[in-house]
């Protein structure tokens, strides 16, 4: 994990700490900048620190003591996506399929497939 973070991040940390310690700006104003980035919303970090972690330990170290772990994560997640069991309760499918706006669905489709406005 370290090492994978380093590749990405890491770095930019060292050369705001050696900017600093040496005075120079620039390898402050490059560290920043890129921390700044990886700050920020919608970059993915994590899972691709993760992933490259996994990668270097399979490949690079040749380590393979993970792999039913991981194979159960991956079916895990498969199953579930990115919900949890405590989300949603065991009775909301089926209140979903009951309920009177989606018994009238096909309905809706084929009024408004025909031209209709479909008021719902």
């Amino acid at each position: 994990m370290f090492i994978s973070f380093m590749i990405f991040a890491g770095w930019a940390y060292v050369f705001i700490g050696v900017g600093i310690i040496v005075k120079n700006p620039s390898l402050v104003a490059i560290g920043s900048a890129v921390a700044l980035f990886w700050i920020g919303p919608f970059t993915p970090l994590i899972p691709i620190v993760l992933i490259v972690a996994f990668l270097i330990q399979r490949y690079i170290f040749r380590d393979r003591s993970n792999d039913e772990a991981l194979k159960t994560a991956i079916i895990k997640f498969k199953q579930q996506g990115f919900r949890s069991d405590k989300e949603l309760p065991k009775y909301y499918y089926r209140k979903v399929k009951y309920s009177r706006i989606h018994q009238y669905k096909n309905l809706y489709k084929k009024q408004a497939l025909r031209g209709n406005y479909v008021y719902k």
